[in-house]
């Protein structure tokens, strides 16, 4: 059944809130996480072997998560 187009603004409208909402309460600290586990890889030099394990399994999509709207 295709949702209609007041369903799909409505949709876009409430994931561009939670996208806004996110980015103010977890943005800075969600960057500086990741700048931190990159330099802890970089430092214990897994660089290359996280390279190598992605073109032996490479994430060909993003995992799907079972939607609770539906």
């Amino acid at each position: 059944v295709a949702a209609s187009s007041s369903d799909q603004r409505t949709r876009a409208a409430y994931s561009t809130s939670k996208a806004e909402e996110y980015q103010r309460k977890c943005g800075k600290l969600w960057l500086s996480y990741r700048e931190c586990i990159q330099r802890a890889i970089k430092d214990k030099g897994l660089t290359e072997h996280l390279e190598q394990a992605r073109k032996e399994n490479p994430l060909k999509e993003p995992s799907t998560i079972p939607s609770r709207l539906s």
